[in-house]
C-alpha cells in the first residue's frame, strides 16, 4: 500500500460511498474499485461490505484505516519538519467547523489566515458538530471548531460563549408568546432540553397549539421577520436581525448559553499551520465586538 491507498481509505471512511469517494479523489469509479480490489488482494482481507447505497467497513477495514491515518500523520509530520527548515508556514490545514460558526465567523478568519499564509493548502469542511466530532475522534481531522459539550483528551479551548435568545418581529412586542407559533430549530439533545426547561418555567410549552421545525437558522429568522412566529436563536446569528431580541433567562437568573470550542489532535497541535490557525481564531474572537442584547 502507498500514500494514494491511504487517501482512498480516508475518503471511503468520510463518504461511505464509492462514487462520492471517487469524485473526492478525482478518479474514476472503476479505477477506485480496482485499487480497493488490489488492496484486499495484497492484504488477503475483505476491507469493505458493499451495499447498493454505499459501503461499510469490516473490522479488518477499520484496522487498516487506522494504520492509513497514522501513516498520513507521519507523512505530514515529515513534511512539516522539512518545511520548518525554511521558516515558512505551509503544508495542509485539515480542519472542520460547525455550520453556524462557519456561516457567521469562519469566512473572515480564513480570509485573514490565507492572506498571512498563502502557501498553506486549506482543506476545510463544515457540518453538524455531532458529525464532525466523530471525524475528530476517528482522526480524520487535525483541528475542529464545535458548538456544544464534547469530551476530549487533547487541546480543548473555549473560544466563544453566546446567549440563546427569544426573537420575534417588533410588531409582536406586546403579544404573549403563547398567542402565536413557535418556530423550533433542531439542535443537540442538551440544548433542546434546556430550551424545554425554560419554556416550562415560563408556562409556554403546554400552551403551544402549532409549531414549525427547521434545521436552518436562516430559515427560522426569515419566518420570524415575516411575523410567522417566534423562535429561539443563538446570539451568533443575530448581528443583522432587526426585530426584538431577549436572552433566555431561567427563574434562578441563569442565562441559557451556547459554548463553542476549538479541538486539536495532540499530535498535530505543534504543526506550524495548525498553530497559526489557532492564533488566527483567537485573534479574531478577541477583536470582534460582542452583540449588545436586551435583558
Amino acid at each position: 500500500m502507498d500514500e494514494k491507498d491511504y487517501q482512498i481509505m480516508k475518503a471511503l471512511w468520510e463518504t461511505k460511498n464509492i462514487t462520492k469517494a471517487a469524485e473526492m479523489l478525482y478518479i474514476t469509479q472503476s479505477a477506485l474499485s480496482k485499487r480497493i480490489f488490489n488492496m484486499e488482494e495484497e492484504l488477503n482481507q475483505n476491507l469493505l461490505i458493499r451495499y447498493r447505497t454505499g459501503v461499510h467497513f469490516t473490522p479488518a477495514g477499520e484496522r487498516v484505516l487506522q494504520y492509513c491515518l497514522e501513516g498520513m500523520d507521519r507523512l505530514r509530520h515529515m513534511q512539516a519538519d522539512l518545511e520548518q527548515i525554511t521558516a515558512e508556514v505551509s503544508g495542509t490545514l485539515n480542519a472542520a467547523c460547525s455550520i453556524n460558526f462557519s456561516m457567521y465567523v469562519l469566512p473572515e478568519i480564513l480570509y485573514d489566515y490565507h492572506q498571512m499564509y498563502p502557501k498553506v493548502n486549506l482543506e476545510i469542511s463544515t457540518g453538524q458538530s455531532r458529525d464532525l466530532y466523530k471525524n475528530l475522534v476517528n482522526r480524520v481531522l487535525d483541528v475542529a471548531i464545535l458548538r456544544g459539550e464534547y469530551a476530549w483528551n487533547g487541546l480543548r479551548m473555549q473560544i466563544n460563549q453566546e446567549k440563546l435568545c427569544v426573537v420575534y418581529a417588533n410588531e409582536y412586542q406586546d403579544t404573549p408568546l403563547t398567542d402565536y407559533m413557535y418556530i423550533a430549530r433542531k439542535s443537540d439533545s442538551i440544548q433542546e432540553t434546556e430550551i424545554k426547561n425554560w419554556m416550562n418555567e415560563k408556562g409556554i410549552l403546554a400552551a403551544q397549539h402549532a409549531n414549525i421545525r427547521t434545521d436552518s437558522i436562516v430559515s427560522s429568522l426569515e419566518m420570524v421577520r415575516l411575523g410567522l412566529g417566534w423562535s429561539i436563536i443563538p446570539e451568533i446569528a443575530l448581528r443583522d436581525f432587526k426585530g426584538t431580541i431577549h436572552p433566555c433567562v431561567m427563574n434562578d437568573g441563569r442565562t441559557l448559553v451556547r459554548n463553542t470550542y476549538l479541538f486539536c489532535q495532540p499530535e498535530t497541535e505543534d504543526l506550524p499551520q495548525v498553530k497559526a490557525f489557532i492564533d488566527a481564531v483567537q485573534t479574531h474572537i478577541k477583536e470582534t465586538p460582542k452583540l449588545r442584547l436586551s435583558d
